[in-house]
Formats: C-alpha cells, structure tokens, sequence
C-alpha cells in the first residue's frame, strides 16, 4: 500500500490529471490528499479501482488521521 499522492507521483500523473480522472476539481483533490478535506464514497471507490488496489480507502483514512505522509 501506498499514499494516494506517492501513487499519483509515481504513475506520473499531475494533480490536474488525476483530478479530472477521479471528477473532482484539483482544489479538492489537493486537500483530499493533505487531509483537509473528506471525500465521498463514490471517491474512495474510483481511486481504489484506479489504482488497482494500490491505495486503499485505508490510505487515505490514514492521511486523514496524520499516520502517513
């Protein structure tokens, strides 16, 4: 497992990419991976699918609670 953003990082992908991918703005997608914002269901559904299970609704809950960078 992985942090979202590492993914996104490592895959190559600009905020502004990922963030038209996933159908969320690249505001949201900023505070959804530092932890400022909480996404939908819908949203932990698409990135999980996207990423092949690399990131897991769990990353992103850890993000959300400060355990991972």
């Amino acid at each position: 497992m992985e942090t979202f953003r590492a993914y996104r990082r490592s895959a190559g992908f600009t905020l502004n990419e990922m963030a038209r991918k996933l159908g969320v703005t690249a505001a949201s997608l900023s505070r959804i991976e530092r932890g400022e914002q909480w996404p939908d269901r819908k949203f932990f559904e698409r990135v999980h699918a996207m990423t092949k299970g690399a990131v897991t609704p769990n990353d992103l809950i850890l993000v959300r609670k400060g355990t991972k960078t």
